[in-house]
């Protein structure tokens, strides 16, 4: 009987164990024929060999083998998890080094629909525009988009908001006589606040949205900076900031925000805290 006993408790840790979520795909299918190949045999034995060597082998078996079996599963399982969480914390702290990098940089914005940093297209900053002036009909920086300007006097930022259906007595004359018409007349210049973002299309600022080609529409914000005056001193400036391949991916596509006759509107299409530079 004892023999009887001893065959079946051999073969009862295989019958019972489960396949470890750390095997190898290649370990996997080896430990799950072994296991089958196992309850096959140990079935058959149970049958040749009869249910008190069964009921004997599975009592001894809960008894002595299956407590040290699941105290070593739980601590392969403990083990498992302090793993994982050692790594996630690495991972976290990895991404809270990057973003507190990109943040000192200044160059990048965050994307929660990329769930990545994407860089910043191009920088316009205020105190290297100093020429552009609200007292002209146009941009007079040749350096910056025609769509924006620098007001010196207020210093503030502006850009264009388009109206197509604008007709002064002025245009009039000017269409009558065969005469035409000078850039920026269908429209006007606005203020823009710091975290205010909108759309334009520099080198087609008063064209129907048809005619806008896709390549020349272009993502704008207004953000503040930092800029160190003397040895300590700090001052903020707003700078306009292209960040095109940045709200293309996360804010709006191109060319939904051309259907939606968003360029140069002069509607706000997008808001970011500027505080964090997150997209609210």
């Amino acid at each position: 009987a004892s023999f009887s006993v001893s065959i079946l408790l051999t073969l009862q840790p295989f019958v019972e164990q489960s396949s470890p979520s750390s095997q190898s795909s290649l370990a996997k299918p080896f430990s799950i024929l072994l296991k089958y190949t196992c309850i096959l045999l140990y079935t058959l034995l149970s049958l040749l060999l009869g249910q008190q060597a069964k009921e004997d082998a599975t009592q001894i078996f809960e008894q002595i083998y299956l407590p040290a079996i699941k105290a070593a599963q739980l601590k392969a399982q403990l083990d498992l998890d302090r793993k994982a969480a050692e790594e996630q914390l690495e991972k976290e702290k990895e991404e809270k080094e990057e973003d507190e990098r990109m943040i000192q940089q200044n160059t990048h914005l965050w994307s929660n629909e990329r769930r990545c940093w994407i860089e910043k297209d191009e920088t316009y900053h205020s105190l290297l525009h100093p020429a552009s002036s609200s007292s002209s009909s146009s941009p007079a920086d040749e350096d910056i988009p025609l769509t924006i300007r620098w007001d010196s006097k207020k210093k503030q930022w502006e850009r264009w908001s388009k109206n197509l259906k604008t007709r002064t007595k002025a245009m009039k004359q000017a269409e009558a006589a065969g005469e035409t018409l000078p850039a920026f007349t269908k429209g006007a210049f606005v203020p823009v606040r710091a975290g205010e973002g909108w759309i334009t299309s520099p080198k087609q600022p008063e064209v129907e949205k048809d005619q806008i080609a896709m390549s020349n529409i272009r993502f704008f914000v207004c953000l503040p900076t930092t800029v160190v005056v003397g040895t300590e001193e700090e001052e903020q400036h707003l700078d306009v900031v292209d960040v095109t391949d940045w709200a293309s991916q996360t804010v709006l596509p191109t060319k939904a925000a051309r259907e939606l006759e968003a360029v140069d509107s002069g509607r706000e299409l997008f808001s970011l805290d500027v505080s964090s530079l997150l997209l609210l």
